[in-house]
């Protein structure tokens, strides 16, 4: 089982930093911990991953003392959720699905491949600054899936 149930097989640990690194400007694009580290540039950031379906985490990035692994595994089912539900409702196609809660906001994009980007910022937030976050976020995804925006 391990030290990380929740973690795609492949996946390495989570990227937990205090900042983005000097020397290393684009290293965050390969690596799947550090994919998200220049969102760590803004306060109200916590986290963010790419999951799959089953929640299994396939990249992430978060600050220290944030645990937002579990999440992934919580929020892997509201992906395939959200999009039967658009179609249902002929909506069209989901983009995006915002939940506020008491201790923060997490926001869903979905992205090529039956993957999403899971990102958690302080509850304190704006929804408008979360949407620029969520853009972010899924700008960094798709620059480490190698997919066009």
């Amino acid at each position: 089982a391990g030290d990380r149930p929740l973690a795609h097989p492949s996946a390495p640990p989570l990227g937990r930093s205090a900042g983005r690194p000097g020397a290393e400007t684009h290293a965050h694009v390969r690596d799947p911990a550090r994919v998200f580290e220049p969102l760590l540039d803004e306060p109200p950031f916590l986290g963010a991953l790419v999951i799959d379906r089953q929640g299994l985490i396939l990249a992430g990035t978060c600050r220290p003392d944030t645990d937002i692994e579990e999440l992934g595994a919580v929020l892997g089912a509201a992906i395939d959720e959200s999009a039967r539900t658009a179609e249902y409702l002929a909506l069209g196609a989901w983009r995006g699905a915002l939940l506020e809660a008491e201790r923060a906001v997490v926001h869903m994009t979905p992205l090529p491949g039956e993957l999403a980007v899971l990102l958690v910022v302080r509850s304190d937030v704006p929804a408008g600054y979360v949407l620029r976050l969520a853009a972010r976020s899924s700008q960094l995804a798709r620059a480490f899936l190698g997919v066009e925006p």
